[in-house]
């Protein structure tokens, strides 16, 4: 898919908030940035803009370092999927979507989680797999209310991996 232009996407956002999408999937389409109209989908419930691919054993992304401070008007937001971008930190806007139940961050640049990530009542998974993350914050570990963290092996040093919890049904 040729990378779309900035009046394409815009367009793509305007029928979305016409038509009250709740869902955008715009992962492989070669983004280096997210227009700040992307705050106009206040309805939106799930964000890709990176995935995993199961059945190919490869991630989809995009090229975003970055997210635009407008995207923290998505506060119907309950999945956001930044799977395989170049983020090398956690974009702070991130920490006021407090409806996340799901936020993938697999296959990015990211070296620090923010202790914030841990203040998301309702967040049951967390996929940092294929960072360069060495140590989780405090605030992700030692009660029940913890996320799922989905990771590898070679993620993390020895003295952190216990502290990954299990897969909650």
């Amino acid at each position: 898919m040729p990378k779309p232009t900035t009046q394409e996407l815009l367009r793509l956002i305007d029928q979305a908030a016409d038509e009250g999408w709740e869902e955008l999937d715009w992962a492989g389409m070669g983004l280096e940035v997210l227009p700040p109209e992307i705050g106009r989908l206040v309805g939106l419930k799930r964000l890709v803009l990176g995935r995993w691919d199961e059945a190919a054993g490869k991630s989809t992304g995009n090229r975003l370092v970055e997210l635009p401070e407008e995207l923290g008007a998505l506060q119907m937001l309950e999945e956001l999927h930044l799977c395989d971008n170049r983020f090398e930190v956690l974009p702070e806007v991130v920490g006021g979507l407090g409806r996340l139940r799901k936020l993938e961050l697999a296959e990015n640049r990211i070296s620090e989680v923010p202790d914030w990530i841990g203040s998301f009542e309702q967040l049951v998974e967390l996929s940092l797999w294929g960072n360069q993350i060495e140590i989780l914050p405090d605030s992700t570990t030692g009660n029940s209310q913890a996320p799922t963290i989905k990771t590898t092996e070679s993620t993390f040093g020895e003295t952190v991996k216990c502290f990954v919890s299990e897969v909650k049904k």
